[in-house]
C-alpha cells in the first residue's frame, strides 16, 4: 500500500494524540502500537480508509472526548473509518471487566470484515508485543493487566474464536500464530 493523503494524516494524528502515552511495562511510546496495527494490516490490504481505521483505532477509547472525539473523526476521515473504529472501540461506561469485554465480542459479532481485520491485526500486535515482553520480564509481565492471565486467556481466546468464524483472510493464521507464541510462552 502506498503513503496516502488520508493515512498520513492518520499517521500524524495519531502521533499528536497518543503523544504523551506510553506502553504498559515496555514504556515505549504509545503510538509504536498503532503504527505497528497499521502496518500488519497493510500487508493485508491496500484499502487506505481500513489502514487509517487502524491508525486510529484507540482514539475513541483511549483520548478524552473533549480532546478529539466521534465528530471530529467523522468530519477528518469520514462515516466509514469511524465506523470501523467504532466498532473496534471498548464501551468505557460499561465499568466491570467482564461485561465489557463481553459487550466487545458482541459488538464484533456485528462488525464487517474490515472491523475483524482490525481487530485482528490490534489483538496480533498486542500478544505478540506480549511475547517478547514475557521473555524479557517473566511472569512479572501480569502485573500490566487489572485482570488475572485466566480472564485475558478467555478474551482472546473468544476473539480469535469469532474472528476466524466470521473472517475468511490469511491475517487469521497470523493471529493463531501470535496467541499460540503467547500461549507457549505464558500461559
Amino acid at each position: 500500500m502506498s503513503l496516502t493523503p488520508k493515512v498520513k494524516r492518520a499517521i500524524d494524528l495519531a502521533a499528536v494524540l497518543h503523544a504523551r502515552q506510553k506502553r504498559k511495562n515496555s514504556g515505549l511510546p504509545y503510538v509504536t502500537h498503532v503504527y505497528g496495527v497499521a502496518m500488519i494490516l497493510a500487508g493485508y490490504t491496500a484499502d487506505e480508509d481500513v489502514v487509517a481505521a487502524g491508525l486510529l483505532h484507540d482514539v475513541l477509547e483511549d483520548v478524552a472526548a473533549t480532546r478529539y472525539g466521534a465528530a471530529e473523526l467523522k468530519r477528518q476521515f469520514g462515516n466509514r473509518v469511524y465506523d470501523m473504529v467504532e466498532g473496534v472501540s471498548d464501551d468505557k461506561t460499561i465499568r466491570a471487566w467482564r461485561e465489557r469485554k463481553q459487550a466487545y465480542l458482541d459488538h464484533l459479532a456485528e462488525g464487517s470484515g474490515e472491523v475483524l481485520m482490525i481487530s485482528a491485526a490490534d489483538l496480533i500486535h498486542n500478544l505478540t508485543s506480549l511475547a517478547e515482553d514475557y521473555v524479557v520480564q517473566g511472569p512479572k509481565v501480569w502485573r500490566r493487566f487489572h485482570v488475572v492471565p485466566s480472564q485475558l486467556h478467555w478474551f482472546w481466546a473468544a476473539r480469535i474464536k469469532l474472528i476466524k468464524s466470521r473472517l475468511d483472510s490469511p491475517i487469521v493464521a497470523e493471529l493463531e500464530a501470535a496467541y499460540r507464541a503467547v500461549e507457549q510462552r505464558a500461559f
